[in-house]
């Protein structure tokens, strides 16, 4: 009987990088799918903070439109609601919530309130911080 010799060496030898690559990719992905729900929380967390105080602006709004159509003054409505005037007669009104300002232009036109324009601000500062361990 002739038996012929298998070699096992290189074989092995290949498996094992085979092997280490699949290990590197499998960590490499569970850091990357662990980046990307802290970013998916983070942004929920934001948006949900964002449509809050637009809520909060529309129910300010609709105050406002109460009170103007009750007979109120607008005048005196703006002032009573913590809106301040500016130089150029435009009432300014700030809704702060957490890290997010809504800024609400509105002037008097014809005994009524007309906004201008409305503007939402994130205060915002850097992360430097440097977590690299779960």
């Amino acid at each position: 009987m002739d038996t012929k010799k298998v070699r096992l060496g290189s074989i092995s030898i290949l498996m094992s990088v085979i092997l280490l690559c699949v290990a590197v990719l499998a960590v490499l992905s569970v850091t990357s799918a662990r980046a990307d729900d802290v970013m998916a929380r983070r942004y929920a967390s934001w948006t949900s903070a964002y449509y809050e105080l637009q809520n909060e602006g529309q129910a300010y709004y609709q105050s406002l439109d109460e009170a103007v159509l009750s007979g109120e003054d607008p005048e005196a409505i703006l002032l009573e609601s913590g809106a301040v005037p500016d130089e150029n007669g435009v009432y300014v009104k700030v809704i702060a919530r957490d890290e997010m300002t809504l800024t609400i232009h509105m002037e008097l036109a014809d005994g009524n309130i007309r906004v201008l324009r409305s503007e939402t601000d994130t205060n915002w500062e850097e992360d430097t911080s440097m977590n690299l361990l779960p």
